[in-house]
């Protein structure tokens, strides 16, 4: 699950504001709030717990490329950003793809 712990950072270059999608130090994942994987949920509990963590990142990140847009249309005399769409997979989409890349059907590997 390592592999998969990023996080979102904003950079200054020049005048510029930068975001970048970084890897997690160790330290910082240890306290990474991630969705339970155990006996005590059933798959389809785990699935929802793992899609809502997803579609909050995927809000987080959203919501500073929004802000983003707005700032270039404001303050500067291109805009770089035209739109922004995101999506979530379906779980049908999941499974079609999991089963095309001979990964077990479990919520683990579907994380991964």
């Amino acid at each position: 699950m390592k592999n998969i712990l990023k996080k979102i950072v904003n950079r200054k270059v020049g005048n510029s504001e930068i975001v970048e999608v970084e890897q997690l130090n160790p330290e910082e994942e240890e306290n990474i709030f991630l969705p339970i994987a155990s006996d005590a949920l059933n798959i389809t509990e785990q699935y929802n717990q793992i899609v809502f963590f997803y579609q909050a990142g995927i809000c987080q990140l959203t919501a500073k490329l929004e802000i983003l847009r707005q700032e270039f249309q404001a303050c500067k005399d291109r805009n770089p950003i035209e739109n922004i769409e995101t999506r979530v997979k379906s779980p049908e989409s999941i499974k079609g793809k999991m089963e095309r890349r001979g990964f077990p059907l479990t919520v683990s590997s579907m994380v991964t």
